[in-house]
């Protein structure tokens, strides 16, 4: 293992300023060359893990340019966006791959106490700040905003990166324009806007300032002519947005501090902010239209009640589950025996297991909604997210997705979240390889997948987390079980909890894209009458 810092090693320096040649130079057979050489040294073990994040790195980025370069050499440009992103798909599968290790290797070194220098950390830093940019803007392409948003909030009063700001506030005003609540999408518009301008008014430059002007100030007049000036110039504070009881009990208040924090409400506001006063679950469907005859939008409205109660139902599991320190009564009297491996036993871990299996369960419910909402027509008992996002499992059925998705882009960026989900593995063209434990398209979401089939097919056992000298000699581990830390299992416990919570946020995206296509395809002598619903009230929530 070489012992040259990341950042002066000559190799990767030179084989970086090779690929920002071939790119000015437009060469698509010498981008071709490097991202393979990129991508060989990534996997070169002998190189350490920064070296290797750099080369992760700098191949995503080649291959994302060299994307670029052959849907503007073949005119499959932007003005058809999710065709020509459905065309490279493989490519953009690769880049993913590319970007996800880039970004974990860098993650891990930068939560390890490796007694980094402060001048290394300087560069750790500025290298988080650049993979963030590109990593989000991958997935605001491929529609899923939630993720670009969550992926920049890095940037903020205290980490002041131009570039970073710009970013989130564009990819935060594309959010609130999803929105179908005018009064969290003001908010979300308002806070855009400020960190457009914060980027704008910088004395730090960035190289893209100058080539980003007309976009930055696209969207910041866009912004002013929706809002106007008078409120944009004020100074709010949170608290001027949104009202906080004072009567909220210390136990609730401690709840949905943690959800907030966490970034777990089912609110577009808890992506903005992340205080208590967003803590509570308002997103819900947007108004849906159907045959006066019909009852098809009432069923929905009440597959979303469940899908909804499921979620947070499953989240306060996992918070209850995380905070009982103490041994349960119904814990004690109960013999077991002690294998000399620290395994943790009790109610709160099963709480946390309880949460996991309900929160993975609602994959299934929102690919159950699709199905009715979009009339793909698989029969509801074999209907699944495996079922309806597997192209191999039948073709027809993605050409229906993906045909449905052309004009709607949060489904789209839910085609892409369903990836991950899927737990696919790729080639290294990008291609996808059916072997298991191959190159996998998202790393965090094997382990979770992993996970749940040790739950459900098998046996996880929960160990101390202060008992980490078992995972280097494994020679005391349980043979017979999948062995995970208490730590580690909380990470992936939260990690299922957002992707689950980004795939409802999707949900209703999509539903109010469709109906927005439905409106603007409505005939003039058409009559559309207004159906009231009336809220479940929260005090019926409980067993007679």
């Amino acid at each position: 293992m070489s012992n040259t810092k990341w950042y002066e090693d000559e190799n990767l320096v030179n084989l970086s300023r090779k690929c920002d040649e071939v790119y000015f130079d437009q060469d698509e057979e010498g981008m071709c060359i490097l991202v393979d050489e990129c991508y060989r040294q990534a996997h070169d073990l002998k190189n350490t893990n920064m070296i290797r994040a750099r080369y992760f790195y700098i191949s995503f980025t080649i291959q994302s340019d060299l994307i670029d370069l052959k849907r503007k050499k073949s005119r499959n440009n932007y003005k058809d966006s999710i065709k020509s992103l459905k065309f490279y798909e493989t490519d953009f599968q690769k880049s993913l791959y590319l970007a996800r290790n880039a970004f974990e290797l860098l993650a891990n070194e930068m939560e390890e106490d490796n007694n980094i220098s402060q001048n290394e950390l300087i560069y750790m830093i500025s290298f988080q700040w650049q993979l963030s940019v590109n990593y989000a803007n991958f997935f605001y392409q491929n529609g899923r905003l939630v993720k670009a948003v969550e992926i920049l909030s890095i940037f903020n009063s205290k980490n002041v990166f131009p570039m970073g700001m710009a970013q989130l506030g564009m990819k935060l005003c594309e959010l609130a324009c999803c929105h179908y609540d005018g009064g969290q999408r003001t908010i979300m518009l308002y806070k855009a806007y400020h960190y457009i301008k914060q980027a704008i008014e910088s004395d730090e430059p960035f190289p893209e300032k100058a080539e980003m002007d007309n976009l930055l100030n696209y969207y910041s007049n866009n912004i002013i002519s929706m809002l106007g000036h008078n409120y944009l110039d004020k100074a709010y504070t949170i608290r001027d947005f949104l009202y906080f009881s004072d009567d909220m009990s210390v136990e609730a208040t401690k709840y949905w501090e943690w959800v907030a924090k966490n970034k777990l409400a089912l609110n577009l506001l808890n992506d903005v902010f992340d205080s208590v006063e967003v803590g509570y679950d308002p997103l819900y469907l947007p108004s849906m239209s159907e045959d006066i005859k019909g009852k098809k939008v009432q069923y929905l409205f009440g597959l979303f009640n469940q899908i909804k109660q499921e979620y947070v139902s499953a989240r306060f599991l996992a918070y209850e589950g995380f905070n009982i320190k103490e041994p349960h009564f119904s814990d004690k009297m109960v013999y077991l025996i002690n294998t000399l491996d620290y395994p943790i036993y009790g109610i709160g871990i099963e709480k946390i297991k309880a949460c996991y299996r309900a929160v993975y369960s609602v994959f299934d419910k929102i690919a159950f909604f699709l199905n009715e909402y979009f009339e793909i027509g698989i029969k509801k008992n074999i209907i699944g997210y495996v079922r309806l996002f597997s192209p191999d499992k039948n073709a027809n059925d993605k050409i229906r997705i993906l045909d449905i998705a052309e004009n709607n882009y949060p489904l789209f960026g839910m085609w892409w979240l369903f990836k991950d989900v899927r737990n696919i593995n790729i080639n290294e063209d990008g291609t996808v390889n059916k072997k298991a434990e191959y190159k996998h398209i998202d790393n965090v979401m094997t382990k979770i997948s992993k996970v749940r089939n040790a739950m459900e097919h098998g046996y996880l056992k929960i160990l101390d987390t202060h008992c980490k000298e078992l995972f280097i000699d494994d020679s005391r581990l349980d043979k017979l079980a999948y062995n995970i830390s208490f730590e580690d299992y909380e990470k992936l416990t939260l990690q299922l909890l957002k992707y689950v919570r980004e795939a409802i946020v999707l949900l209703v995206f999509s539903v109010k894209r469709e109906e927005e296509i439905k409106e603007s395809h409505r005939r003039s002598d058409e009559i559309l009458a207004p159906m009231y619903t009336d809220k479940y009230d929260d005090e019926w929530k409980h067993i007679y």
